[in-house]
Order: C-alpha cells, then sequence, then structure tokens
C-alpha cells in the first residue's frame, strides 16, 4: 500500500509518521506538502498530530484551507482511506471530513499519559487488519479532551467502519 503523509507548517509528527510507515511497518510512504495540490497516487492519507499553522486560532482552523485538502476530500469522498492522529483528526473535522468538533479543556493543561489503545475494526483495507493484539498501551499527549458529537452520528461512523482505533 502506498501511503502519503501531509506535513503542514508547524507540524513535528510526519516524521515520526513517516518512519513508523517505512521502517517498522515496511510501507511505501511519501511525503506530501500541505500546497500540493494532488495526493500523487496515495492508496492512503495520514494527516498526523503534532500541531500546525493556525493553531493558536482553533486546531486545524488553518490547515484545512490548505490546498492539499481539496484533494484530500476528493480522495475521501471517493472511497479513499484517510487517517487522522491527534492534530490530523482535528483538521479533518474542521474540514468537515468527519462530524463534530473537538471541545477544549476547561483548565487549558496538555495531559500526558500512558493510555490503552485499543483495534475497534481490523477489517479494514489498511495494515490495521494485520494487528495481531487488540489493545496495547502507548503514550497520549493531548490538549483537547473530547469531540462533540451526537452519539448517532458516532454509531453510524462505527457502522461504515471509519473508527479504528479508539482510548
Amino acid at each position: 500500500m502506498k501511503w502519503g503523509v501531509i506535513r503542514f507548517p508547524g507540524s513535528l509528527d510526519d516524521g515520526d509518521a513517516l518512519y513508523a510507515l517505512r521502517d517498522v511497518m515496511g510501507q511505501d510512504a511519501i511525503a506530501l506538502w500541505h500546497k500540493d495540490e494532488s495526493v500523487a497516487g496515495a492508496e492512503c492519507i495520514v494527516l498526523p498530530g503534532g500541531f500546525s499553522y493556525g493553531d493558536h486560532l482553533r486546531c486545524g482552523a488553518i490547515a484545512r484551507f490548505s490546498p492539499i485538502m481539496r484533494s484530500v476530500a476528493k480522495f475521501a469522498a471517493d472511497g479513499g482511506l484517510v487517517v487522522g492522529i491527534c492534530n490530523g483528526f482535528q483538521i479533518l473535522c474542521e474540514a468537515h471530513l468527519l462530524p463534530g468538533a473537538l471541545t477544549s479543556q476547561p483548565h487549558a493543561v496538555i495531559h500526558c499519559e500512558r493510555v490503552h489503545l485499543r483495534v475497534e475494526n481490523a477489517k479494514t483495507r489498511s495494515p490495521a487488519r494485520r494487528v495481531r493484539a487488540r489493545s496495547s498501551r502507548c503514550r497520549s499527549s493531548m490538549a483537547r479532551d473530547a469531540t462533540s458529537r451526537p452519539k448517532t452520528e458516532l454509531l453510524q461512523m462505527e457502522e461504515r467502519g471509519q473508527v479504528i482505533c479508539a482510548m
């Protein structure tokens, strides 16, 4: 599978995503600059975490207007796989590719802790289907603590197989 990892100005986890895909998972992965206008033949697009420009206004609010996001929207509408991690998830919400909005924590504290990450759906075209462990512990750091959406929308996302992992 060919992966495209989008790099936004100021983001810092795109390198980690490329390393994990290429060196750990043995996948073909390319970096895509936010000003690119095509997904360059990628079969799965990753919007990694690690902040991006404009986050001081609202996470993902500026990044959603990057030229590549038009291609990502078309790619997703045509059934392409798109993964949003941390800030990437926020960008997908801001770009209206996912329903809902992220809410701020009342005390604006960044939490960094070990969490359980569960594989909720291993029946995808992505390498997640090959995951042997049904859960693992990983480090998580977050400043936004919840998404706000009606429960029916989350259930519909789960029915469509859009939720792959959850904490």
